[in-house]
């Protein structure tokens, strides 16, 4: 607890010296200046404290859950290495959300005006003296904050609510006194941190209101901090009774001797910590069993033939689309050039689990190598990730062609579409290896029998051998909450588009609806079975198969025939194709 105490108050401390001091130079300076990139790197940094703050008070919740529901374990449960790991996390995923949003900020066009209303480079007032289109970077900070703020602020939500139903069972009446005190402290931090920082960046630029946001941001830029080691010292009776003892102490040789005995005693925690991992190591399954769909022989048939075909028309109906947009020419725009690129991710996520469910169904014994097992989980979410970061450029592209059709193709060139997929890639490639860097360090020793037809994050993490409270928690965040936040923001955007359609009218409108219409139904049936697997918690429930049936075959194989089926366009193009096709045969 006081590790990750220390973090934060070192956080808080870089935090405000990020502005409180230019800030005050800037009361004895009748011009106050700042370079553009000296206000670059005061909002990087700026930013990624906040940010890393968000992250280690949910270190903080998890700590607080488990001293609370398991106080025998706690010491082993949260060792230092579980501990330093959190917080290096916490800054990692701080920076890296930072660096993302000062990219996209930045790399606006800054013509002038030069004068900032504000008294440190903050979001709102940057954009505002931007010469350029800032939706893509509103929608980049509305994306990172709801994903990072949203899913740690929920995070804590659910933490406490099991902390309380925990402390609620402790008899004794001082311990539950001292678990609600320190709780208290906690909470109090989180709503004074979240709520500010909420109010200021989860709103639409129309409502910037740059005199007001000063006041508020004075609050969570200074005031916050300076509370923080406040509210955790007057109301911790353990850091008063240790601040005294630190204030009483006059040998030097006193300080060194705790020093070398927490040392040694930490190195030798340590050091049988690592002799129990080395022994989990050791004990490491080499395999995992799968259950499949099905025990029974002939209805393994019957699942074969059934995965056989839709797995071959998927592959199919996903390469004449590939085709089809590669060599038309009139279907070299935007919208059927991010069509290719999901078509290719479909073929992908197909191919990870199906060509492996077909052998199984035909084996006596369906076995997949431990490093198969975590290969097959890679590539599974990575290309998932990229599925729906690509259906969310999708939605972003049907709103530039609809709410900006004169700028459409300057806005949406092949320079930007090509990095929207390129991010799209190392988005997912982000998503997936941290989720594979967090599953690997456990150890699996048995048993090593999973209830499903692939590898995938709820049923292997179910095998590990030690408590995974926490990792279930970052992966219900990271996967679930993230997806249904992701789901709502793409079906607020559609709603938006269809709104703009009704001053349309015409061929125009009616082409425009019957496209929207179809991306919809594409993100439904994606997002839809994604939250009911990755949003609660991983116990096992006898639909699942049938859900993942549905997200890893028959989604990739509907969206072809969506695609297709409902686009005119698309269907000429074939027409066009397949004539060509026959001409060059007969020739």
């Amino acid at each position: 607890m006081y590790f990750f105490l220390s973090n934060l108050s070192f956080i808080d401390i870089c935090y405000s010296s990020a502005v409180a001091p230019k800030m005050l130079a800037g009361f004895f300076q009748e011009l106050k200046t700042i370079s553009f990139l000296g206000c670059a790197a005061q909002f990087f940094f700026f930013v990624g404290m906040g940010l890393t703050e968000c992250f280690l008070l949910s270190a903080m919740a998890y700590d607080r859950y488990v001293a609370i529901s398991r106080p025998l374990l706690y010491t082993a449960i949260m060792s230092q290495g579980l501990c330093t790991r959190m917080v290096v996390g916490a800054y990692i995923g701080g920076f890296l959300s930072s660096l993302i949003q000062a990219s996209s900020v930045f790399r606006l066009h800054f013509c002038g005006p030069n004068l900032i209303n504000h008294f440190f480079c903050d979001l709102p007032p940057i954009l505002a003296l931007s010469c350029s289109d800032t939706f893509p970077s509103q929608l980049v900070n509305f994306l990172v904050v709801v994903t990072v703020g949203g899913t740690s602020f929920l995070i804590l939500l659910l933490s406490y609510s099991y902390i309380g139903a925990a402390v609620l069972k402790i008899r004794s009446g001082e311990g539950r006194r001292k678990a609600f005190n320190t709780c208290a402290s906690h909470l109090m931090v989180v709503t004074l941190l979240f709520g500010t920082a909420l109010f200021m960046y989860l709103r639409p630029s129309s409502h910037y209101a740059l005199g007001r946001d000063k006041v508020v941001s004075v609050f969570y830029s200074l005031v916050i901090p300076m509370l923080n080691p406040l509210i955790y010292s007057l109301r911790n009776k353990e850091i008063k009774d240790a601040l005294w003892k630190v204030l009483e102490k006059k040998k030097e040789g006193n300080k060194m001797d705790t020093y070398f005995s927490t040392w040694s005693s930490w190195k030798h925690k340590r050091d049988r910590e690592h002799d129990f991992m080395e022994l989990k190591n050791n004990s490491r399954v080499k395999e995992f069993i799968f259950l499949g769909l099905t025990q029974n022989q002939d209805l393994s048939w019957v699942f074969f033939l059934f995965l056989l075909l839709a797995y071959v028309t998927t592959l199919l109906g996903n390469l004449l689309i590939v085709v089809t947009v590669t060599c038309e020419s009139c279907l070299h725009i935007p919208m059927y050039f991010l069509l290719r690129n999901l078509s290719v991710a479909d073929i992908c996520f197909s191919s990870i689990t199906v060509p492996k469910v077909l052998v199984d169904l035909l084996s006596h014994r369906r076995t997949i190598s431990f490093n198969g097992c975590f290969t097959q989980m890679f590539f599974f979410h990575l290309v998932g990730a990229v599925d729906v970061f690509s259906l969310s450029v999708m939605a972003f592209d049907r709103y530039t062609a609809i709410s900006k059709p004169l700028h459409y193709v300057t806005i949406m060139s092949r320079g930007c579409c090509t990095a929207l997929i390129a991010a799209s890639w190392v988005g997912g490639f982000v998503h997936s290896i941290v989720q594979i860097s967090l599953l690997l360090p456990l150890p699996f020793c048995g048993p090593n029998v999973l209830d499903t037809f692939y590898c995938d994050v709820p049923q292997v993490l179910n095998l590990a051998c030690t408590d995974t409270f926490a990792l279930e928690l970052l992966m219900i965040s990271n996967n679930g909450l993230v997806t249904t936040l992701w789901f709502f923001f793409l079906l607020v955007s559609y709603t938006v588009i269809l709104m703009m359609l009704r001053s349309q009218a015409g061929e125009g409108r009616r082409k425009a609806v019957s496209t929207c219409t179809a991306h919809v139904t594409v993100v439904t049936l994606h997002f839809v079975p994604c939250i009911y697997v990755y949003a609660r918690p991983f116990t096992a429930l006898p639909s699942d198969k049938a859900i993942s049936v549905t997200f890893t075959v028959i989604s990739p194989l509907l969206n072809p025939l969506i695609y297709t089926l409902r686009n005119q366009e698309m269907k000429s193009a074939m027409s066009r194709l397949k004539r060509r096709l026959v001409l060059s045969v007969m020739d």
